[in-house]
């Protein structure tokens, strides 16, 4: 399968963005008892980025190819989806759980993880506009 159909594929979309969705929610409400240790400082926060990037990222890409919408107006709504989704679930986990805690530092590094995410997209739209050709 060539390249430049699976990134224009809404099916694979779709269920990619799900799945990352559905990841994210389990990972964030199980018992962190069951996660490995690791003695890294802020790794939690690494994680919240890189969690909140491919959440956009698959969201992004979704909105972008299945309901073609401009580049700038799928920018805005998948940024908010990610923010909205990432303030949900520290709300999830403040009261639906007895382990986890609403945290802003959280939702600060997911939404930073989101426009990073973002940010790359723009550089890739930017130089693709560019191509001769395009």
């Amino acid at each position: 399968m060539r390249i430049k159909h699976i990134l224009t594929d809404k099916i694979f979309w779709i269920v990619f963005s799900l799945i990352i969705s559905l990841s994210i929610i389990y990972l964030s409400l199980m018992e962190t008892d069951k996660l490995p240790s690791v003695s890294i400082p802020y790794i939690d926060k690494y994680v919240h980025f890189i969690e909140y990037a491919v959440f956009f990222a698959s969201w992004f890409m979704y909105f972008y190819f299945a309901l073609r919408k401009s580049f700038y107006h799928t920018f805005i709504f998948s940024f908010l989806i990610s923010v909205f989704f990432g303030i949900i679930i520290e709300i999830l986990q403040d009261r639906l759980t007895t382990h986890r805690s609403f945290d802003y530092g959280d939702i600060l590094f997911n939404s930073l993880g989101a426009l990073f995410s973002g940010i790359v997209l723009f550089i890739l739209y930017t130089i693709s506009k560019k191509k001769p050709g395009k």
